[in-house]
């Protein structure tokens, strides 16, 4: 029954009824163990709930990924700002919409059907 006020709750737009049925997904608790469902459900909740009180390693758990939820965009922008400065804005060699003409076959070269005239005989 508490799933079912949960999720009518959730449809109704309350993120802690949508994180606390996110909840149950993941500990199975009257549904079964989902844990794609749960996230989902977690994140569309805002990966917190002001009536839930968790204990322990788990209060540690869920206080680091709502941290690392919250802090997502930051941690996109400052791992695309370490990528420029690494690599002083100049692309990677083979990455790019460049990278598939940099690789040709040519035929007619010489040099490189030289290398294997020894496997000739």
């Amino acid at each position: 029954l508490a799933n079912e006020l949960y999720a009518e709750a959730a449809r109704h737009g309350s993120a802690d009824a949508t994180w606390h049925l996110g909840y149950n997904y993941l500990k199975g608790r009257g549904l079964p163990k989902d844990w794609g469902r749960a996230w989902a459900l977690m994140r569309d909740g805002g990966m917190h709930s002001r009536f839930a009180e968790l204990r322990g390693p788990e209060k540690l758990l869920f206080s680091l990924l709502r941290a690392v939820y919250e802090a997502r965009v930051f941690i996109v922008f400052a791992a695309l700002g370490s990528f420029v400065l690494a690599t002083g804005g100049k692309r990677a060699p083979g990455f790019g919409a460049g990278a598939a003409a940099t690789a040709v076959w040519h035929e007619d070269d010489d040099a490189a059907a030289d290398d294997f005239d020894e496997f000739d005989d």
